[in-house]
């Protein structure tokens, strides 16, 4: 009983290491939030936590992408596509290749914003999640509309309308409007 309490113990220390870390991030202490995500890291890379360690780096990689340092965010990124792999989290990696989307259209890197909007949805098919192939659906459609390929952009999202109205789920439904 005493060994599960202190493994508990060691993972909040963990979990507690990232999100200080985080908070330094947010104020631009890079150094002091590194020191900090190596704490948190080394207890998760022991215990094979591969889920957790993607968290933190799709986490990292969202602050550091808002303040436009695209390069070092996609870092992050493809570390956690890594992690989430080992994990077999294909959920996660799909809300990986999410962030990575919104990172190459922020860097107006629109044909890599289509490659990876366009993994998201192959594997949100091959899992067979309805939202999640909505989601990556309308992605892809307000890609095709900025870079003009207006037919794609139509197919894509005529095909995120027909999930939002097949769930009859108002969110959604609403959502597809505001694009």
């Amino acid at each position: 009983m005493r060994q599960s309490a202190t493994e508990r113990h060691e993972e909040q220390l963990a979990h507690l290491n990232h999100i200080f870390g985080l908070f330094i991030l947010y104020q631009n202490d890079d150094l002091g939030a590194h020191k900090l995500f190596l704490k948190g890291e080394r207890y998760f890379k022991e215990k094979l936590d591969f889920s957790s360690l993607g968290d933190y780096e799709i986490k990292k990689g969202v602050l550091i992408m808002n303040k436009l340092r695209f390069k070092e965010a996609e870092k992050h990124f493809i570390k956690a596509l890594w992690y989430y792999e080992h994990s077999r989290e294909d959920t996660f990696r799909i809300l990986a290749y999410h962030k990575m989307g919104q990172l190459y259209l922020f860097d107006n890197r629109m044909k890599d914003a289509v490659k990876v909007y366009a993994k998201a949805l192959k594997l949100a098919e091959t899992i067979m999640d309805q939202h999640l192939i909505y989601e990556s659906s309308l992605y892809l459609g307000r890609v095709m509309m900025d870079v003009n390929l207006l037919k794609k952009a139509e197919n894509y999202l005529l095909k995120a309308k027909e999930i939002a109205g097949a769930l009859n789920d108002s969110a959604m439904i609403v959502n597809f409007f505001y694009i």
